[in-house]
């Protein structure tokens, strides 16, 4: 098992203040520039980032407070953990995709209750893929196409059923849904943000996508077949929410975020001037093998130019695969690059809460969570098939800046 405290103890940050444009004083009264431009587009205001942050790299000083194992867990263990939320009092929720369950742990770890089993029935699962949990500590399931609800002590509320597939979700503080759907229209698939309130019906259609289009040819006995493949170079659509009345989105094939009221009315456009980055032929060999592989395991052959066209391989890497928000409305995003660059660092960009790019940080993990100054870990090790959540405070959090606006006025 890797030991965490061996690969985040990292130094005192260091912070470097950037000669740019636009004026304003820091916390000393020194003077400070910003190089970038404030715009606007149809009445939203636009931020364009310089490809620098303002205050260069921070090193973020983290102290591994809770590791948590199956063994702390009981009878329930840990086998294939997909996703981990917090609460604001710090109990920790962990979905197992295998078990088909939800745990809720206290923040010291110690086991409170459970959610879910495999199963069709009422409060059971049969392919859990993600959850939130809102204010009053009620937890939210996709599953499929449905939605199903659990009260704070664990207790099975309701099942919604969708018209569609979800693969993300919030609740707004009128209880409406706002979740990242899967919607096949006539002039392709696409990847919609999308209103509902409590029973399923949809209020509004906020913004869409369009997303990977199957490749269907014909087998030796003249019957359709249809290939649909998912790899780490997609575009995807990505949504967190910011508080309960607004959320952020972005599609990464471009450096732009978009801070959106739950009612559709945008708030903020983020943007960088970072260039693209060329998806590389041996970028491309690595994922068509590793799908020709599991296509073999699954008993399945399709030709390799059926594949590589199903691929639908962008000409440029996404800028990015992960997006959160911290409790101050600083937006942390996830720097993607190519796998064959084998770096086990992890490189974020770090915007405060108007859109102002303050810091690029450099992390051994990706984060599972963040939340009231800790980052969450999901550990998992190939050797030996253990599986442990993480806890890590942030001790220097205190000296992370949220540069707005008016500071640099």
């Amino acid at each position: 098992m890797k030991k965490g405290t061996n690969r985040v103890k990292l130094a005192v940050g260091i912070i470097i203040i950037c000669i740019c444009h636009f004026h304003g004083k820091n916390l000393l009264g020194e003077k400070i520039n910003w190089k970038g431009k404030v715009e606007s587009n149809e009445g939203v205001k636009v931020i364009k980032n310089p490809e620098e942050p303002l205050f260069g790299e921070l090193i973020l000083n983290l102290d591994l407070e809770l590791s948590i194992d199956d063994k702390k867990v009981k009878k329930e263990g840990f086998y294939r953990i997909e996703m981990v939320h917090v609460d604001y009092k710090d109990n920790i929720y962990v979905l197992d995709t295998k078990k088909c369950h939800i745990l809720k742990l206290d923040r010291n770890g110690v086991f409170l209750n459970k959610m879910g089993r495999k199963g069709q029935g009422p409060g059971e699962f049969e392919n859990p893929s993600f959850f939130f949990v809102d204010n009053k500590e009620r937890i939210y399931v996709i599953d499929g196409r449905k939605i199903h609800i659990f009260g704070n002590s664990g207790d099975f509320l309701k099942t919604i059923t969708m018209k569609y597939q979800l693969y993300n979700l919030f609740v707004d503080k009128d209880r409406n849904i706002i979740a990242l759907s899967h919607v096949v229209r006539e002039e392709g698939p696409e990847e919609s943000i999308l209103k509902f309130d409590l029973n399923g019906k949809l209020l509004k259609e906020l913004v869409s996508f369009s997303s990977v289009k199957p490749v269907i040819r014909k087998d030796k006995n003249e019957k359709p077949v249809s290939l649909t493949v998912y790899h780490r170079y997609k575009y995807w659509t990505y949504l967190y929410p910011t508080n309960e009345e607004s959320f952020v989105y972005a599609h990464s094939s471009q450096y732009k975020i978009i801070k959106m009221k739950s009612d559709g009315v945008k708030e903020l456009i983020i943007e960088n001037e970072f260039p693209p980055t060329p998806l590389k032929r041996r970028d491309k060999e690595n994922v068509i093998k590793g799908i020709e592989e599991r296509l073999r395991r699954m008993g399945k052959a399709f030709s390799r130019d059926i594949i590589e066209e199903a691929c639908q391989f962008p000409p440029y890497i996404p800028f990015f695969d992960r997006i959160f928000v911290d409790d101050s409305g600083r937006i942390y995003v996830k720097r993607i690059k190519a796998e064959t660059n084998g770096s086990k660092v992890f490189e974020f960009d770090i915007f405060g809460r108007d859109g102002i790019y303050l810091y690029k940080t450099k992390l051994p993990f990706t984060p599972a969570f963040l939340r009231n100054g800790y980052l969450y870990e999901i550990q998992s090790s190939e050797e030996t098939g253990e599986t442990r959540i993480n806890k890590y405070k942030i001790k220097n959090l205190s000296e992370i800046k949220n540069f707005g606006m008016k500071s640099l006025e």
